[in-house]
């Protein structure tokens, strides 16, 4: 008869059988619960989305004045007479937003807010239109004011927004191959840089030597010069051409790419504004755009490629997308106190936008 110890020295004897089930009893434990997690994944993927994406549900459509599909639950868009391209392409995206939500057909204007370029793709049916939907009319930048829902859409509406906006302003994208408000982008990378000027820095010099400003939008304070330098820095080491396009000459930032650009005669280029359309073009197809303050950015932001630099007045502490943050390190700097509350374009805030500032950034890349 064996003993307790005898039995325990046997099975010390042989391990490998003890191994051999503990690692079974391992396989079966970690399979059941890596199930189990995909159970839970799947289960709340369901919860999350609807079971169909939304790009599906609005599609283009060449039927819109003779389809009798059109003539009910459409929320039909005119261009606000107020504002300029970059308000509009954002009114559309709100439009846009509005039809996926409400399930809504929607008809955008065949011309492009004021630029002259007609759209293929003004005419959106959705597959999933509701009878019951209040769709109407939107003519008014002002009629979005409130409604958040349709401003600040969740992540996976606002991506299939964008690629609906890609397609009504022609400028879709595939691996190879990129357009910009119908025109075919070049085959190179290289960046640009946006320096708004006019309407912010109107004004003129006295007989006396004195700046006398002309009235301006308080809310359209310039974004300090540090930032367009410390944004150069950045382009600069992508080793591709840079593109400086200025409103007029009267920006302070657009003097110092003028004056610089002796430096750099293979890699900057500092040019005036073209035509709308022409600057457009050129914008979307960009790999890297500095941004100026305003709405411009909303035209040309569309290819999901683009990295855009924007100034902010705060350090982004969440950011996503292809976007870099730029910030003044020391939030009570003369320029935020004297500037951003209120612009009025005098002699002493024209000087405070042109100080020398600690400007960090955030790659929202590195953060996902």
């Amino acid at each position: 008869m064996r003993t307790r110890a005898s039995r325990i020295e046997i099975r010390r004897g042989r391990p490998e059988l003890f191994n051999a089930r503990a690692s079974c009893c391992w396989m079966a434990y970690t399979f059941f619960g890596l199930g189990f997690l995909v159970m839970l994944s799947s289960l709340k993927t369901l919860i999350d989305k609807p079971r169909a994406k939304p790009h599906s549900w609005l599609i283009c459509s060449d039927q819109a004045d003779h389809s009798e599909a059109f003539k009910a639950n459409t929320l039909r868009v005119s261009t606000p007479r107020s504002g300029r391209t970059g308000n509009h392409i954002r009114f559309y995206r709100w439009a846009i937003t509005e039809a996926l939500i409400l399930g809504c057909h929607v008809i955008l204007p065949k011309q492009i807010s004021t630029l002259d370029v007609f759209s293929n793709c003004s005419a959106l049916f959705n597959t999933r239109a509701k009878v019951s939907a209040s769709c109407g009319e939107r003519k008014l930048i002002t009629d979005y004011d409130g409604l958040s829902e349709f401003r600040t859409a969740p992540a996976h509406v606002r991506s299939v927004v964008h690629d609906l906006l890609r397609s009504y302003t022609s400028s879709t994208a595939t691996k190879n191959v990129r357009y910009a408000y119908g025109k075919l982008c070049p085959n190179r990378e290289y960046s640009m840089i946006h320096i708004r000027s006019g309407d912010t820095y109107k004004g003129k010099f006295s007989s006396a030597g004195n700046w006398e400003p002309a009235k301006t939008y308080s809310q359209y304070a310039p974004f300090p010069t540090s930032y367009y330098v410390v944004a150069f820095s950045v382009l600069l080491r992508l080793n591709q051409q840079i593109v400086v396009v200025c409103e007029d000459a009267q920006s302070l930032a657009c003097s110092f790419f003028q004056t610089i650009q002796i430096l750099y005669p293979d890699v900057l280029q500092v040019r005036l504004s073209d035509s709308l359309l022409f600057d457009l073009q050129d914008f979307t197809c960009a790999s890297h755009v500095v941004a100026s303050r305003g709405s411009f950015h909303e035209c040309f932001n569309l290819h999901e490629s683009q990295v855009l630099h924007d100034f902010v007045d705060h350090k982004a502490i969440t950011c996503t997308g292809n976007k870099i943050y730029h910030y003044a390190r020391d939030q009570n700097n003369s320029y935020a106190q004297n500037v951003t509350s209120k612009w009025m374009n005098t002699d002493l805030q024209r000087w405070l936008v042109n100080q020398p500032l600690d400007v960090q950034y955030v790659d929202c890349r590195r953060l996902r």
